[in-house]
């Protein structure tokens, strides 16, 4: 039983990281960040940012305090982060990716990393905690008709109304 316990990790070596929680209007911009916990220093990191369900996109992504000098990369959600001059993040607690995001469809969504690979300054993989932030995408639900041929077009609606669009008929005399 002993040597069990040897082998489990320190928890001062996790590395916890979290997302923060936001709220945004369809079709508007907002900033969440990707917060970091670290007694160790942290060397580079690569992480995938979902939300479930799909209800925004990344627009952009920033360094912050705790990781200026960093290059940032995002691809599909996939956000890579590294210093080119061997700058590493200090042990602490707070951001260390701002995230810009737009909201895309209304509801109420999980914003959580996956696949996350941090490494210390030698190159070694370091063990990790996540925890999912909360997304909120809303703004003025207006349902209506939003087919531009239709007479009764609606160009403030932001949800589609079933069967509610209006077309001139055809007359024959």
């Amino acid at each position: 039983a002993l040597e069990v316990c040897d082998a489990a990790p320190d928890p001062g070596d996790i590395v916890n990281l979290d997302i923060s929680n936001a709220s945004v209007d369809i079709g508007a911009t907002t900033n969440i960040s990707i917060n970091m916990s670290n007694d160790s220093e942290v060397a580079g990191f690569q992480f995938s940012v979902g939300f479930s369900p799909d209800v925004a996109e990344i627009v952009a992504v920033s360094t912050t305090n705790r990781t200026e000098g960093f290059s940032l990369s995002e691809a599909n959600g996939i956000i890579i982060g590294f210093s080119l001059t061997g700058a590493t993040i200090d042990a602490g607690d707070g951001a260390i990716v701002s995230i810009t995001i737009q909201g895309t469809g209304f509801g109420q969504a999980d914003a959580c990393l996956s696949d996350i690979i941090l490494s210390n300054p030698g190159g070694d993989n370091m063990q990790s905690f996540a925890e999912c932030g909360l997304l909120s995408v809303g703004g003025e639900l207006i349902e209506g008709c939003m087919d531009m041929e239709a007479l009764n077009y609606n160009p403030d609606a932001t949800v589609a109304c079933d069967d509610c669009c209006q077309y001139p008929t055809s007359v024959t005399l």
